[in-house]
């Protein structure tokens, strides 16, 4: 057995450290590589398991006489160990070995718990003597330490050492271990499964090697997930029977018995993040049925632990990482895409056999039971489900649609057979069934065929309507998603670690992929998935640390998904800027994946922002010189017979300015219409989306003399748009720090800035950086009449824009700084501090 040492509250934190230095430390290594903490880690459930007789013969023989060194230097007496050893193991009802181990790490804590205890008279008065403080004047200070009405330090110690004190001790770290312990599974598997650690830390060294974690094959993770769903039941069973049935010891008060649902809710979690994590690990491979059916009859018992509310503030942070991983665990499950593929390609080829697949969709019995579950978190209303149930849904309809067709297919073949039989004046004899293309046995029953045809509860297109109506009604699912996704992080109110969030979000992906063709391009999905790309995750997490694989990010998904990228973000740009924030926003967004620098797809968003093809805005009213092209054939196509200028001077100031012909489309240009009615058009034009943003952004300032048929940028279009310019330059200065400039900055006659600054007013001097400091400067007016909220948003976003200029033109940047009223002004304190605040 390895030296526990400080407990495994020193591997947790090794495991978690941001720098990595500590994973390779030699008591970190020298423990997780040991056998048996190998053993608990693939049985977790067995490191605070109850008491049996093998257990004890164990502890008897680690505190036999012959084993334990005399205590005449100082040591613990043993006695007073196995005492505390028995009392811990009766009242936290765990083995002895366990409870000796916990026992242990108290005894070797007691020192530092001593120290960080409250302070005595005399230590007090050492400090009034030491701070030169007499006669009353070290009052306030020893206020401030909560030191005012000091203890004795003898009364100090024989409050430490009464028995119940440190009964509760003992109780306090083994709740406290148990937390860390899962911690550490939970990070250990992270290294076993995806052969890297779970946060963003760089380690040189091959930590699965190092720590003999690694995986010869996926057979080998399988026997994890029945023993991690295991450690979920064992934690929420010790809920629902509360801690009385554990102890009823005197000193258990209402923040005890709050450590311990904290902690039975954390063991959860962890143990829900393994289960996700394993599963994961498959791939496009379909977990084992058995343990599909072992999580949804535990579905079906806990209702998604959608009844688990944050009864107090220690509780409230647990809740929703809790219900967010219940329903990722449970679509990876039912790996809705790879569903939806295997019952179309059942479909489509008939002759494929059922026993080709090892999948849940192939036994009654599971899909019953991945019914009743769901069907019942929907007659309770379950929000916290309605990820489960509509992806549901979704296979229903599939699996019911495939059943009809194959019905109407044979009944066809049947008739078809007698009615030749019938005119050829044969008799219909039984034949043996042949499995060949065309016969009747190719389009026999598939296996969950079973499952529709069962009557123990309705599964038809109706409910299967009723479901997804409840589901999607005001967008219900998708809001859903959006909390979800902006609690896994990487924002301070994030509940999950960088690979784990990035997988998870991936998941949410796959359930918008597949809901699209019946959903739609519609604002509830857009504004979900903008939520799982960031979830919270803004221009200052933006850095060279973060080192997760191409394949494990989320935007690296997004951005080599075709399909993803067709369904959403080629909607968002067909639309723009008629409907601006989508597609501004998804650019900002995607072009911040830090993990795409040696993908072919990594200049994807700016070389599109370079030239993009097309624009979309209302036709003016006034504009009627365009004719229907291919007029007969009844289609929303024109060309236009005279140009069309997208801005232009105001009629009063034509004489004062010279009119800029930038943004003209050109007579002899194709469109169409968008909509039925109305007149809002997209024209083939291709652009510089760069350089028309800096030049919106420029007249966005001037409340006259220009004229746009874009329109004015709003409050929160300009703050984005910044935003935007902001991560595309700190994105290229990422990538030349790290040795892969792409050369697009500075010297390059083809960089952002110069782009940007293309076709703003060359006469007044300006550029993008002068006129985000105008912008700037604008809005720290103080009879402004904007809400805080968009002032400070706007502001935050030219801070943002300042911090990735500094070294490009650190000198110009300062002295801005130097004389702007957002450091300098007294009135714009608030705001000041509010947008410092969100950095």
């Amino acid at each position: 057995m390895p030296d526990w040492g400080a407990g495994t509250a020193l591997i947790a934190t090794a495991l978690s450290d941001s720098s990595g230095q500590r994973t390779t430390s030699s008591a970190v290594i020298e423990f997780l590589s040991d056998d048996y903490v190998h053993r608990l880690l693939e049985d977790p459930a067995s490191t605070f398991a109850p008491a049996d007789e093998a257990t004890k013969k164990v502890f008897e023989t680690k505190t036999a006489p012959i084993n334990v060194p005399a205590s005449s230097d100082g040591r613990p007496d043993i006695e007073s160990i196995k005492k505390d050893a028995e009392w811990l193991s009766k009242n936290a009802k765990i083995n002895l070995v366990a409870a000796l181990r916990v026992v242990v790490i108290e005894h070797q804590s007691r020192p530092a718990r001593h120290l960080s205890g409250p302070l005595s008279s005399q230590d007090a008065k050492n400090l009034q003597e030491a701070a030169g403080l007499n006669n009353g004047q070290g009052s306030g200070l020893l206020l401030d330490l909560g030191s005012a009405a000091a203890l004795d330090a003898e009364e100090i110690w024989t409050e430490f050492e009464k028995p119940e004190t440190r009964q509760r001790r003992l109780f306090d770290t083994y709740l406290t271990e148990r937390r860390f312990f899962m911690m550490s599974a939970d990070y250990a598997n992270s290294i076993k499964l995806y052969e890297r650690l779970p946060t963003f830390a760089s380690v040189d060294l091959d930590l699965a090697k190092t720590y003999r974690l690694k995986l010869p094959s996926r057979d080998d993770a399988e026997p994890l997930l029945p023993t991690y769903l295991q450690v979920l039941t064992d934690s929420m069973s010790r809920i629902e029977s509360g801690l009385k049935a554990v102890t009823d010891e005197k000193w258990v008060t209402e923040e005890v018995e709050l450590d311990w649902l904290r902690t039975l809710l954390t063991e959860a979690i962890h143990a829900l993040s393994v289960v996700f994590q394993i599963v994961d690990s498959f791939g496009d491979d379909f977990a084992p049925s058995t343990a599909v059916n072992q999580w949804f009859s535990l579905m079906e018992v806990y209702r998604f632990f959608d009844a688990v509310q944050p009864i107090h503030e220690s509780i409230a942070p647990l809740v929703l990482p809790l219900k967010t991983l219940s329903a990722a665990v449970s679509l990876i499950l039912l790996k809705p895409a790879r569903s939806l593929t295997y019952l179309s390609e059942r479909e489509e080829d008939a002759t494929q056999a059922d026993t080709s697949y090892d999948t849940y969709l192939l036994s009654s019995d599971v899909l019953e039971q991945v019914h009743k579950s769901i069907l019942n978190a929907a007659e309770a209303d379950c929000e916290s489900a309605s990820p489960v149930i509509f992806a549901w849904t979704l296979l229903l309809h599939r699996m019911n649609v495939s059943y009809q067709s194959r019905t109407e297919k044979r009944d066809n073949l049947l008739q078809q057979n007698a009615r030749e039989t019938f005119e050829a004046g044969g008799v219909v004899r039984p034949v043996a069934r042949r499995n060949s293309a065309g016969s009747i046995f190719s389009i026999e029953s598939s296996k969950f065929d079973g499952f529709l045809e069962n009557a123990t509860s309705s599964k038809d297109l109706v409910v299967v309507e009723q479901l997804a109506s409840q589901v999607t009604a005001q967008g219900r699912v998708f809001d859903v998603v959006s909390n979800m996704a902006t609690a896994l992080g990487p924002s301070d109110e994030g509940s999950m670690t960088p690979l784990l969030s990035a997988r998870l979000r991936n998941v949410f992906l796959e359930l918008l992929k597949v809901s699209y063709p019946i959903v739609g391009y519609q604002s509830e999905p857009v504004s979900s998935l903008l939520s799982i790309l960031s979830a919270g995750r803004n221009y200052w997490d933006i850095s060279n640390k973060e080192n997760l694989l191409e394949k494990q990010d989320i935007l690296a998904s997004m951005v080599n998904d075709d399909l993803a990228l067709e369904f959403f973000f080629q909607q968002a740009l067909d639309r723009y800027p008629y409907e601006f924030l989508p597609f501004i926003t998804l650019c900002r967004t995607l072009a911040s994946a830090t993990s795409l620098r040696e993908s072919d797809r990594s200049q994807m968003i700016l070389n599109l922002l370079r030239a993009t093809p097309t624009l979309t805005f209302v036709l003016p009213d006034y504009f009627q010189e365009y004719e229907l092209a291919q007029e007969d054939e009844n289609t929303n196509t024109f060309c236009l017979l005279q140009d069309i200028p997208i801005i232009s001077l105001s009629p009063s100031w034509r004489g004062r300015r010279v009119e800029d012909d930038a943004y003209r489309i050109p007579a002899g240009t194709y469109g169409r219409f968008v909509t039925d009615t109305g007149r809002v058009v997209s024209m083939e034009y291709p652009h510089s989306t760069i350089s028309l943003l800096g030049r919106r952004l420029e007249i966005n300032l001037m409340k006259e003399g220009y004229q746009s048929e874009l329109g004015m940028l709003q409050p929160e279009e300009t703050a984005e748009v910044i935003s935007l310019f902001a991560t595309l330059i700190r994105m290229d200065h990422l990538n030349a720090a790290g040795g892969e400039s792409t050369g697009t900055l500075v010297f390059s006659d083809n960089d952002i800035l110069h782009e940007a600054k293309k076709h703003i007013d060359a006469g007044s001097g300006r550029d993008l950086l002068t006129v985000v400091c105008e912008t700037m400067d604008y809005y720290m007016q103080v009879d402004l009449a904007e809400s805080e909220d968009v002032v400070v948003t706007i502001l935050n976003s030219c801070v943002q824009f300042l911090d990735a200029i500094l070294p490009i033109y650190p000198s110009r940047v300062w002295s801005y700084l130097s004389r702007c009223e957002l450091l300098s002004s007294e009135s714009r304190a608030d705001y000041s501090q509010t947008s410092l605040t969100l950095q």
